[in-house]
């Protein structure tokens, strides 16, 4: 079943090195696109990750999670973030950042320099290219790393393109609204301290942007019944 395949799928806490065994897509679980997930399941070069607190709870509560898991993960500064861009920064890697409005992605991209300087960005671009706009960006610029905040979907789709295309010569991480996020808080982080410390920004955001609450609200109590019933099969 397809939840049991994703438990010997799920990838280290630890495990990005961006070197050669670790290239390919990383894609962080969640309720809206897990079904989207199912489907590539037969793809070689994607690692997957659980996204949030809520998505583990679940996939604990059902055993759907390997004996070694390790936690939660998100590619935003709360998480890996910093490891990664550090990473391409003392590595000399080409980064590609795609997402968000063009305002935001200016902004994100000038805080990475800042943050990171000798940071090699050769590709910065906002969330509302078509896919072969993007396709062509990577072809001309050949990044070696891709940053993709996009949204569900739409994420995961294009990163399998690009990993058709370069497979084994790309790291390609998909991170939601991360640069929509990070280049709206010009003065600082985009979620309150307090509430990061908590582990509580998902109600900030349920404020912030309204629309997130009717997604919980859509696909959160259809991916426990999903899970409830794959539990059932495989019992």
């Amino acid at each position: 079943m397809f939840y049991s395949f994703l438990k010997e799928k799920f990838f280290p806490l630890s495990g990005i090195e961006l070197n050669e065994s670790d290239r390919g897509l990383h894609i962080y679980v969640n309720p809206r696109n897990i079904d989207q997930v199912k489907s590539l399941q037969s793809y070689e070069g994607i690692f997957y990750r659980v996204g949030e607190r809520y998505t583990a709870f679940l996939l604990k509560l059902f055993n759907f999670l390997p004996s070694d898991f390790t936690g939660v993960q998100s590619f935003d500064f709360s998480s890996h973030a910093s490891s990664v861009f550090s990473k391409i920064n003392n590595k000399g890697l080409r980064l590609a950042i795609f997402g968000g409005t063009e305002d935001e992605v200016q902004v994100f991209a000038r805080k990475i320099e800042l943050m990171y300087p000798d940071i090699n960005i050769c590709a910065v671009g906002h969330g509302y290219k078509s896919d072969q706009e993007y396709l062509l960006d990577v072809d001309l610029r050949e990044p070696d790393v891709v940053l993709l905040s996009l949204g569900n979907i739409k994420q995961e789709r294009l990163g399998v393109e690009i990993l058709r295309r370069r497979a084994g010569k790309i790291h390609i991480f998909c991170c939601g609204a991360f640069v929509h996020q990070e280049g709206r808080a010009v003065a600082g982080d985009y979620y309150p301290r307090l509430l990061s410390h908590l582990r509580l920004r998902f109600l900030y955001r349920f404020i912030k942007e309204p629309h997130t609450l009717k997604r919980v609200i859509r696909y959160y109590p259809l991916f426990f019944f999903k899970l409830m019933r794959s539990s059932t099969e495989n019992g």
